[in-house]
C-alpha cells in the first residue's frame, strides 16, 4: 500500500498525525525565540566629538548632539588582537536627513530611523571627505584593517 493509499483510507489517522507535526513545530518557534539567544537592543552607542582620536558611550539614536562644545558623531570601535581600540570609522546623518529625523522624533513620527537610514556619510578618522555607504569608497571605508593591513579588525559592540 503506497503512502497515497494509506492517507485516503484514514483520513483521521492522517489529520491527526499533521496536526500533532504543526503543534511541534510551533511549539519549537516559541521555545527558540525565547531561548535567550536572541540579540538584544544595545544599552549605549559609541560616539566622537573629536575625528575618531577618541571616543565615549552614551545613550543609542542621539542625533545632532554636541558635547564638549564640538558636535558627536557615531563611531565604530573596532578591536585590535592585543585588545587596543580605535575607532574604525565615523557616521553621521546629513544635514537634511538629520533634519527630517529631528522633526520626526519631536511628533513622536516613526520615520525618523526611515530618514536617518536614507541620509547616512561615512568617513575615516582624518579623512576630510564624507561618502556614502552604499558606494564603493563606502564599502571600503566600512572594511576596517589592522594597522598593518593585513587582517580585519574586530569590531566591539556597545553595551
Amino acid at each position: 500500500m503506497s503512502v497515497r493509499e494509506a492517507i485516503n483510507s484514514k483520513p483521521k489517522l492522517s489529520l491527526g498525525i499533521v496536526a500533532g507535526i504543526t503543534i511541534v513545530a510551533v511549539a519549537f518557534a516559541i521555545w527558540s525565540m525565547g531561548s535567550g539567544d536572541s540579540v538584544s537592543e544595545a544599552k549605549t552607542a559609541f560616539y566622537s566629538n573629536d575625528d575618531g582620536k577618541t571616543f565615549f558611550s552614551d545613550e543609542p539614536g542621539k542625533i545632532g548632539f554636541v558635547k564638549d562644545g564640538k558636535p558627536a558623531v557615531i563611531a565604530h570601535v573596532f578591536e585590535d588582537p592585543a585588545g587596543g581600540q580605535f575607532v574604525g570609522y565615523l557616521e553621521r546623518l546629513t544635514p537634511a536627513a538629520e533634519k527630517a529625523a529631528l522633526a520626526s522624533q519631536s511628533t513622536g513620527a516613526p520615520s525618523a530611523a526611515a530618514a536617518a537610514a536614507m541620509g547616512r556619510e561615512i568617513k575615516r578618522p582624518g579623512d576630510t571627505r564624507w561618502v556614502s555607504p552604499s558606494t564603493e569608497e563606502g564599502m571600503r571605508v566600512m572594511s576596517v584593517r589592522l594597522p598593518d593591513g593585513k587582517e580585519y579588525a574586530t569590531r566591539v559592540e556597545p553595551r
